[in-house]
C-alpha cells in the first residue's frame, strides 16, 4: 500500500474526488515548507518552493496508483515523487513537470480549495 499526498482536484469536495474514493482517508495534512502551488491551465500544480501546502492523506493500491497517475497526466503533464510531510514524514505526490512551469502562475494560497472559493 502506498501513502499518496493529494492537494488539488483529487481532495474531498472537489471534482476529481471520485477516482481516489477507494483509498482509504488518512487525514489532511500539510507539506514541509518547500513547496509552492501554481496554476497551470485552471489546474493546480505543487512546485519547489518555501510553503507548506495545505492537502490530504490517502492509503492507496498499486492498482489505484496507476489509475491516478493516468489521470494526472504522468508523465507529460506531472511527475510522481516523494513530498516531505511537516509531520516528517513522506508520502507519493504528483507535482508539476518543469516544461509546465514555464507556463503556469503563482498563486498566493496554499490551500487550492480555498483558492477556488476565493479564501485564500
Amino acid at each position: 500500500m502506498i501513502n499518496l499526498f493529494v492537494y488539488g482536484s483529487l481532495m474531498s469536495g472537489l471534482s476529481a474526488h471520485h477516482f481516489i474514493q477507494a483509498g482509504t482517508f488518512l487525514g489532511v495534512c500539510r507539506t514541509a515548507p518547500r513547496y509552492a502551488l501554481v496554476r497551470w491551465h485552471g489546474y493546480p500544480g505543487l512546485v519547489d518552493g518555501e510553503r507548506a501546502i495545505f492537502g490530504e492523506l490517502y492509503c492507496i493500491s498499486p492498482q489505484l496508483l496507476k489509475v491516478l497517475d493516468q489521470f494526472e497526466g504522468v508523465p507529460i503533464h506531472y511527475l510522481r515523487r516523494e513530498i516531505s510531510l511537516s509531520s516528517g514524514d513522506v508520502a507519493m505526490g504528483y507535482s508539476l513537470q518543469p516544461d509546465a512551469q514555464a507556463i503556469s502562475q503563482a498563486i498566493p494560497a496554499i490551500c487550492w480549495r480555498r483558492y477556488l472559493y476565493g479564501d485564500s
